[in-house]
C-alpha cells in the first residue's frame, strides 16, 4: 500500500510517499519514499512566433531579371521534441537543468505586393503581384537553464541560453497574381541559405502538477511549460536580415529516483480492535463542556474594625456658650457591612451596633477644645427614665476617645482564583511543540497542559483516535535523525498511555528531517522544524 501524507496531498506537490507492508514476523515496515535531486526524462511542444527584418527572394520568370523581392515582416510556427535532464534539491529554491530538442522545425512566411509586367494579347501589361517566402528550417538546440522555485507547489521560473545547430533549410518562393484568372505559382528557391549557428537566451514559466509512483524507487512527474525565446538572425541570404521571436509550449515528463528510509514497528500482541458503536445524538441544550465551569460568587468579606487613625473630618465650629464648648454639626458616613464598636469606657453606657447604612452624626455637645474630630459619634438625646431610647448624655472630655474603625481584608476572605481558559479541542485539529536542541526528547511544561486536555477529550470520546509525528531539523546522520524522530513520538504516546489513554488509539510515527516546515539553513528555521505534530482523528 503507498500512499502520499495528507498534508502533502492538500497543500503542496507531493515528495513523500508512504509504503506500507506488514513482514512475516507480524511486525510492520514502513518505508518512506522522499523525491530525489535528480530527475530525467524528454519533453514534446509546439512553436509559434513572429518574423521581423527583411528577407530577399528572387522573382519568378519570365520576370526574373527585375531584380529581387523584399518582404519584412512575418509569422511562423513548428513543434519540436527531445530530452532533458534536472538537478533540483529538495527543499532548496534553485535548480539547474539541461534540455536538448533533437528535432526543432521551424517554419516562417511572408509577403509583398510588388509591379510586374504580364503578356496580355501579345501586349506586356504591367500588373500587381504577390510575392511570399516559405523557409523550413530544422535545428538542434541546445539549451541550458536555471529553475527558480516560487513556492511549494510546484510554479517556478526558468531561464537560460540556447545554441541551435542548422541541420537542415529549404524555402520556397511563390507569386499570385490575375490575369485571365487568378494564378498562383510557387517554386522551390535554389538560393536560399540559412545560418548555420544561432545563439540566443530564453525565459518561462513551469508547473510540476503531477507526482505519482511508478515501482519501488521510481517515480514521475508532468511538467508543462511555456517560455519566450529570441536569438540572432536566420538567414542573410541575397542581404537580407530576417529574425524571429518565438514561443515554446511544451510539456516535460520526468522520472526521478526515490531516497528511500525505512521504519520497524514491531508488532503489538496485547492490541484490542476497538468496540463499534452506533448511537444517535439529540442536541437539545448546545454542546457541554466539562473542562469549563461556571464562576463562583465571591464571599464577602469579614471587616473587623480596630482603632487607627482615618482621614480627618472638617467639622463647621459653631460657638453656644463659653469659648471652650462647641457643637458639631450632623455628618453622614457610610460603612460597608460592618459592625462600629465604640468603646465603653463608662459603665452604664451600652454598646452599639449599627448595621451597614449611613450612619447620621447628630449635634454632640463636647466639652473640649476644638480639635479633629476622626471618628464618627452616633448620638442623640439624653434617655428619659422609661422611655427605653438610648443614647449618649452629658459626655466629659474623660469619655471622649477618638477612635477610627480599621478595615482587614485578610480575616475570612476566601482566596480569588482565576481558571485558565482550556483548550478547544475537536476532530481534525492539528496542534505543533517544539524541541530546544536537536537531541532533545523532554516534553515541554506547554505541551504537557494540552496533552492533559487532550486525554480529557480522548476519555470523552471513545472514537477518537490521535496521531502523533515526530519530526528533526537536518543536524545529523539520517540514522540519528530517524531515531530522534521517532523517540519524540514514542515519547508523547507514553505520557497518553501514563493518562489511561490505551495504546490501540495512538499511532506514533517518525519523519526524520524530510518535512522541513522552514529551510534549515538557519538557527530560527531549525528550531521551527524541531516539532512534534499532534492530529486528531475519528475511527471509522
Amino acid at each position: 500500500m503507498s500512499f502520499a501524507p495528507q498534508e502533502a496531498r492538500a497543500q503542496r506537490l507531493a515528495t513523500e510517499f508512504r509504503d506500507i507492508q506488514v513482514l512475516p514476523n507480524l511486525d510492520t515496515l514502513v518505508r518512506y519514499r522522499r523525491g530525489g535531486d535528480w530527475w530525467f526524462g524528454g519533453m514534446v511542444g509546439g512553436i509559434g512566433g513572429l518574423y521581423f527584418g527583411t528577407i530577399n527572394v528572387n522573382r519568378l520568370a519570365p520576370d526574373e531579371n527585375r531584380g529581387i523581392v523584399s518582404i519584412s515582416s512575418g509569422d511562423g510556427n513548428g513543434y519540436y521534441t527531445g530530452l532533458m535532464s534536472e538537478y533540483m534539491p529538495v527543499g532548496k529554491k534553485f535548480g539547474v537543468s539541461l534540455k536538448v530538442a533533437l528535432f526543432d522545425k521551424r517554419i516562417g512566411s511572408g509577403f509583398s505586393e510588388v509591379i510586374s509586367g504580364v503578356t496580355i494579347n501579345k501586349r506586356e501589361v504591367d500588373s500587381l503581384h504577390r510575392y511570399s517566402s516559405i523557409t523550413s528550417n530544422y535545428y538542434i538546440s541546445i539549451s541550458p537553464e536555471v529553475r527558480y522555485n516560487l513556492n511549494d507547489k510546484g510554479l517556478h521560473l526558468m531561464g537560460g541560453l540556447d545554441a541551435e545547430i542548422l541541420a537542415a533549410a529549404r524555402a520556397s518562393t511563390v507569386r499570385e497574381f490575375d490575369n485571365i484568372g487568378h494564378i498562383t505559382e510557387q517554386r522551390v528557391d535554389p538560393s536560399y541559405e540559412a545560418s548555420p549557428f544561432r545563439f540566443g537566451a530564453h525565459v518561462g514559466v513551469g508547473l510540476d502538477i503531477v507526482s505519482a509512483t511508478l515501482s519501488s524507487g521510481m517515480r514521475f512527474r508532468l511538467c508543462p511549460y511555456i517560455t519566450l525565446n529570441s536569438g540572432t538572425v536566420t538567414t542573410t541570404n541575397l542581404g537580407s536580415s530576417w529574425n524571429t521571436v518565438f514561443a515554446r509550449f511544451g510539456i516535460a515528463v520526468k522520472f526521478g529516483f526515490d531516497a528511500i528510509t525505512d521504519t520497524i514497528r514491531k508488532y503489538d500482541s496485547s492490541f484490542v480492535e476497538p468496540p463499534h458503536y452506533l448511537a444517535t445524538i439529540q442536541w437539545n441544550k448546545g454542546i457541554s463542556i466539562p473542562s469549563y465551569r461556571t464562576a463562583e460568587r465571591l464571599a464577602v468579606a469579614d471587616l473587623s474594625l480596630s482603632a487607627v487613625e482615618a482621614p480627618s473630618v472638617d467639622i463647621t465650629k459653631e460657638t453656644i456658650g463659653p469659648a471652650d464648648e462647641t457643637k458639631t454639626p450632623t455628618t453622614d458616613v457610610t460603612i460597608a457591612e460592618a459592625d462600629v464598636k465604640i468603646p465603653d469606657s463608662k459603665p452604664g453606657v451600652p454598646e452599639i451596633k449599627t448595621p451597614t447604612t449611613d450612619i447620621k452624626v447628630a449635634e454632640a455637645e463636647v466639652k473640649t477644645p476644638i480639635q479633629d474630630i476622626k471618628t464618627p459619634i452616633t448620638s442623640g438625646t439624653t434617655p428619659q427614665e422609661g422611655t427605653g431610647t438610648q443614647g449618649i448624655a452629658a459626655i466629659t472630655p474623660d469619655e471622649v476617645r477618638p477612635s477610627t474603625p480599621s478595615i482587614s481584608t485578610n480575616e475570612g476572605v476566601k482566596p480569588i482564583t482565576t481558571e485558565k481558559k482550556a483548550p478547544t479541542i475537536k476532530v481534525g485539529d492539528k496542534k505543533s511543540f517544539y524541541f530546544t536542541t536537536t537531541k532533545s526528547i523532554n516534553l515541554s511544561p506547554e505541551s504537557k497542559e494540552y496533552y492533559d486536555a487532550l486525554v480529557n477529550y480522548l476519555k470523552l470520546n471513545p472514537r477518537a483516535i490521535v496521531y502523533i509525528v515526530g519530526h528533526t531539523d537536518n543536524q545529523g546522520t539520517d540514522e540519528e535523525l530517524q531515531k530522534i524522530s521517532d523517540d519524540r513520538a514514542l515519547q508523547v504516546r507514553g505520557y497518553f498511555e501514563r493518562k489511561g489513554i490505551p495504546r490501540r488509539r495512538l499511532f506514533p510515527s517518525g519523519k526524520s528531517s524530510q518535512e522541513p516546515v522552514k529551510p534549515n539553513t538557519t538557527e530560527a528555521g531549525r528550531r521551527e522544524n524541531r516539532r512534534v505534530e499532534i492530529t486528531i482523528g475519528n475511527s471509522r
